[in-house]
């Protein structure tokens, strides 16, 4: 334990200069020690191979959280970044674009590794994957993925333990803006038997679901999606859930060319699935689903609007507390530029049933007793959500404290929210609100690709 306590007391950083060997730097690092790139270019591939310990991880990130260094490969023989090592952060480098089949940074093997605050535009590949080997302890967290061409975030294996699994994972705070891609083009895909945390995550525009998840037997590990905002996948629906022990909580979805949420029996057998507190936007291919072979699935405090007056379509599903708004106007503040804050005195506050266990809301504000219907409790007024990361909403109150995350040291650095997931001091601008509702606005100044 003391020889533990020590090895951060002697780790050393290490600056590095485009042109320079950031590779060889970060495969002679020691656990604890930090590579720093300064702003500029660097040459791809790489290999990381060498890791650090609990407590001491080896980390490669950019040096100047604003100033993002690129790491830039044009071939075909490679991934971007290749880790076969545990213990090892990547935080705050650019990549893109990359040829077809191209991923930015594939895990291969190691666990506890981290990916944070990175940007990922034009990938040809995918962004990071983790379909290998089994990992454990995964963290993607604050980062951008822009106009990708495959899909952003695979993880675990397609058959499940056979193959491999990715355990315990946390998937928090991204922007995932844009899947166009020949294949299904998912935002983020957790596969069979992989489980841990999807959180705070935006996700918009996608080809495929926005967040698929396909769950597992094993009732001890349990894949919660929660807190996220996902908008118009357009083949599918914008959130999917495939399989057993998972719960889709406190999420707002808009949209979806085959439903806003679609609860479904991928594997042949659904259960143990709990769909509550969300808030819920059909703009004509559905609401929230559950299909007939589904069993075991409870839904309840959610608020759906859908332009046929039928948001819900249960199947055999438990439903409890879930209110159909007649109009977006008689339920949230102002739909059409996505403000889904509860309308005072309408039909959601105070209607839910808060059965399964709603303690926050979609900011992070305490839940009433009993429960406003929907993602956002009554007192949670974050104004206009946008196609931004969630830590730029207007979550919490003005002039709150705003925590740079565990990643990036405290040194006084300009300061873009991170790592206060939902916190941020004013709304976001006209520029960053996302599609209209109901076609209504279309695209409100965003740059479109």
């Amino acid at each position: 334990m003391i020889l533990a306590l020590l090895v951060p007391a002697f780790a050393a950083t290490v600056n590095v200069a485009p042109g320079e060997d950031w590779c060889g730097a970060a495969n002679a690092a020691a656990p604890g020690d930090e590579v720093l790139l300064a702003e500029g270019d660097y040459a791809g591939p790489c290999t990381l191979s060498v890791g650090g310990e609990e407590g001491a991880p080896i980390t490669v990130r950019g040096a100047v959280r604003h100033e993002l260094p690129r790491i830039v490969y044009t071939g075909t023989s490679s991934n971007v970044i290749d880790v076969t090592a545990s213990w090892v952060t990547v935080q705050g480098l650019a990549f893109g674009p990359t040829e077809a089949d191209i991923d930015a940074i594939k895990v291969k093997s190691g666990d506890h590794v981290s990916i944070v605050d990175n940007t990922f535009t034009g990938v040809g590949g995918i962004g990071v994957s983790a379909n290998s080997v089994d990992t454990v302890g995964l963290t993607i967290e604050g980062n951008t993925f822009q106009d990708m061409n495959a899909t952003a975030l695979y993880l675990g294996c397609h058959e499940g333990a056979g193959s491999c699994v990715a355990k315990d994972v946390v998937v928090r705070g991204n922007l995932i803006d844009g899947v166009v891609s020949s294949a299904v083009g998912y935002g983020l895909e957790l596969k069979k038997d992989s489980w841990g945390l999807i959180a705070d995550n935006v996700v918009v525009d996608t080809q495929g679901p926005g967040i698929e998840v396909f769950g597992g037997e094993d009732d001890a590990y349990r894949v919660t999606v929660q807190g996220n905002l996902v908008a118009r996948s357009v083949n599918n629906g914008s959130i999917e859930v495939g399989g057993p022990n998972v719960r889709v909580v406190n999420n707002v979805v808009v949209g979806g060319g085959d439903g806003a949420i679609y609860v479904y029996a991928y594997w042949d057998a659904v259960h143990d699935v709990v769909v509550a507190g969300n808030t819920l936007v059909d703009e004509g291919s559905g609401g929230l689903r559950v299909s007939a072979e589904a069993t075991d699935v409870r839904v309840l405090d959610n608020a759906g609007y859908s332009p046929s007056g039928a948001p819900f379509s249960l199947g055999a599903a438990a439903a409890d507390a879930n209110v159909t708004c007649a109009t977006p106007a008689e339920c949230w503040v102002d739909a059409a530029s996505w403000d889904f804050g509860a309308v005072a005195d309408g039909p959601l506050v105070g209607a839910g049933v808060g059965e399964v266990t709603l303690s926050d809301d979609f900011c992070g504000i305490h839940r009433a007793e009993p429960p406003t219907v929907g993602a956002l409790e009554a007192d949670s007024q974050p104004g206009p959500l946008g196609v931004a990361l969630k830590a730029t909403f207007a979550c919490a109150a003005p002039g709150a404290d705003v925590d740079d995350g565990p990643y990036w040291p405290d040194e006084g650095e300009d300061g873009e929210a991170r790592g206060c997931l939902g916190c941020a001091s004013g709304p976001p601008t006209a520029a960053n609100l996302g599609l209209a509702l109901l076609g209504a606005a279309g695209l409100l100044a965003r740059r479109r690709r």
